[in-house]
């Protein structure tokens, strides 16, 4: 069984509210496949091949660095036609009979109703009004960690480059109707993350983060080829990249940071109890109180005193 489950902002930083991505399940050997275990077979693959095209994912692509050549929408109508499209998944599986599955595929039902779960509550609470966190962000990880092995990969590349204006404003949005109705990030976690949007500020396309990967590139990439593809990085840099992130700069200093909460509890938000209830179940996979938990804590606590 190979669900994991992979760290958020990774996509993506792929969206930032978006969910984190899974790896699709393996399926059961062939001879042992039931009907039912067909039907959820067919239920996962589909969900796994539509979000990919959803979070403009391909094929192979780095966890932590995709490779479209677009970022994902982040709106709020996508984000709810994301929620209808998951709700209506979790109904297809749980109309599957899971006594009927093998026992490989009533493990996949399991991890992949769990992770459904999580999606749909996810957007009911709206959580793509609150993008980042204390530790990952959407604006950060968009420039890859090296260069890339193709000039295909150099142009995709581009192409996101190019769609950063519109992925942030997108986010600017969500989180402007997130601090409208109380829902945000502690204001205690966000001092001095400011530092991380200046970074890609830089005005010079050649110091910008965003033209590293242009430094070193691949020999079997033609010169002339290599000189039109940093040329477009140069332009791109100068007339996206670095717009882009002064505006959302501005935003978060003067528009987000000052109008934050100043709670740290998340049941403080709207319907934050019921909220906090659901970010246990994600995170625990127990659908458990925060008073439960503690009680198990002080348990094993008292446990471990007494040896």
């Amino acid at each position: 069984m190979s669900f994991r489950t992979l760290p958020l902002l990774g996509l993506f930083m792929l969206g930032a509210a978006a969910p984190a991505l899974t790896q699709a399940p393996a399926p059961a050997p062939a001879q042992a496949q039931s009907a039912a275990d067909r039907q959820l077979r067919a239920l996962y693959e589909a969900e796994w091949a539509w979000r990919q095209n959803e979070f403009a994912r391909l094929p192979g692509d780095d966890p932590f660095e995709a490779q479209g050549p677009r970022l994902p929408r982040v709106d709020a109508a996508t984000q709810q036609a994301r929620l209808a499209y998951w709700q209506r998944t979790l109904d297809a599986l749980r109309r599957i009979p899971v006594g009927q599955l093998s026992p490989e595929e009533a493990i996949n039902a399991a991890v992949f109703r769990t992770s459904l779960e999580a999606f749909v509550a996810n957007g009911k609470y709206r959580t793509w009004e609150m993008p980042f966190n204390a530790d990952s962000s959407f604006w950060s990880g968009l420039n890859p960690r090296g260069g890339f092995a193709s000039a295909e990969q150099y142009r995709r590349y581009l192409g996101r480059m190019a769609d950063v204006p519109r992925y942030f404003d997108e986010h600017m949005v969500n989180m402007r109707a997130g601090l409208k109705r109380g829902f945000s990030v502690p204001r205690v976690t966000l001092e001095g993350r400011d530092a991380s949007i200046a970074a890609y500020t830089v005005a010079d396309p050649a110091k910008n983060p965003f033209f590293a990967a242009f430094t070193a590139m691949p020999a079997r990439i033609p010169a002339a080829e290599q000189e039109q593809l940093r040329g477009e990085a140069r332009r791109l840099i100068s007339q996206a990249i670095v717009p882009a992130y002064t505006k959302l700069l501005r935003f978060y200093r003067d528009d987000y940071l000052p109008n934050t909460r100043t709670t740290l509890a998340a049941e403080t938000m709207p319907d934050g109890k019921a909220f906090y209830r659901a970010q246990i179940k994600e995170y625990t996979t127990l659908d458990l109180t925060a008073e439960q938990i503690h009680q198990i804590g002080l348990g094993k606590s008292r446990a471990s005193t007494a040896t």
